[in-house]
């Protein structure tokens, strides 16, 4: 995808009424594109149109976390969840059942943009890339989802990556389709517990409605591989940390599944990307 930067002067010889209506006419993202002078993938455009990013009108937060926190800002909104949930399980919107998982509405877009872009870029070696938010980490650290662009390879698709409030970057996906496989393999069943918002209500069913909503943005084989994933007993493991404790979870997956699959269908660039923040 390349990063279009838009031509914003107004010439004289065009009438006022047209800019004015040319600007009614374009939806938020188009809005947001012209502002910023860069094009988001032409599947995050078909997410909008399908309402895939729509989390219901009383959206805080979607990202579900039932254990006895006290911040309330780690816990649903109770309003949310009794009156736009029960609307949106039939038809669950992107990632709708990803833990700590904050789709960025149009509004909350401009204030990401404008500390990714002023102060992250402001480093000469920052100045290759363009940083398009889309959704945040619910988490009390700064945690950014963003399209990256390359400025010094303007047709490339923009990867998919992470920032971390001290300027690190996880390269998550070289695409949103793939980034879209990894999230609902990794983020989802790859290791899960029986708090997490997937488990809300009946697994199964959860599991099989996301796939039906979220496949048209997937190749036909990474459905596949997701459908057959999505039908496998529960399994729960207890991993050994190197401090000497244990980490016990659940997951749908063989062991060493996870890399092969997403070595497979979600192949990483061989790059890096440093960053620093003030």
């Amino acid at each position: 995808m390349a990063i279009s930067v838009l031509n914003t002067e107004n010439s004289n010889r065009t009438p006022s009424s047209f800019i004015a209506q040319k600007t009614t006419n374009m939806s938020p993202l188009q809005e947001i594109e012209q502002t910023y002078g860069f094009q988001y993938p032409k599947l995050y455009h078909r997410l909008y149109e399908d309402g895939m990013l729509n989390m219901g009108a009383k959206y805080p937060y979607h990202s579900y976390c039932p254990m006895e926190y006290k911040n309330g800002d780690r816990l649903p909104n109770k309003e949310w969840l009794e009156q736009e949930y029960p609307k949106l399980k039939e038809n669950p919107p992107l990632f709708l059942y990803v833990d700590w998982f904050q789709v960025l509405t149009p509004s909350q877009l401009a204030k990401e943009f404008e500390f990714l872009n002023q102060h992250l870029t402001q480093y000469p070696q920052n100045q290759k890339f363009f940083f398009a938010p889309f959704a945040r980490a619910v988490v009390d650290d700064y945690m950014v989802y963003c399209f990256c662009y390359n400025k010094e390879k303007p047709t490339q698709e923009p990867s998919v990556v992470f920032i971390r409030e001290d300027g690190e970057v996880d390269i998550l996906s070289n695409n949103l389709q793939n980034f879209i496989f990894y999230q609902l393999i990794k983020r989802l069943v790859a290791h899960f517990h029986d708090i997490s918002f997937i488990c809300y209500g009946d697994f199964y069913e959860n599991l099989r409605q996301t796939l039906r909503t979220h496949r048209p943005y997937l190749t036909e084989e990474q459905a596949k591989v997701l459908e057959e994933i999505y039908k496998r007993e529960i399994k729960e493991y207890t991993k050994k940390l190197t401090s000497g404790g244990c980490y016990t979870f659940l997951t749908l997956l063989h062991e060493g599944e996870e890399e092969t699959l997403l070595n497979k269908y979600n192949p990483l660039p061989k790059e890096t990307i440093l960053l620093k923040t003030l």
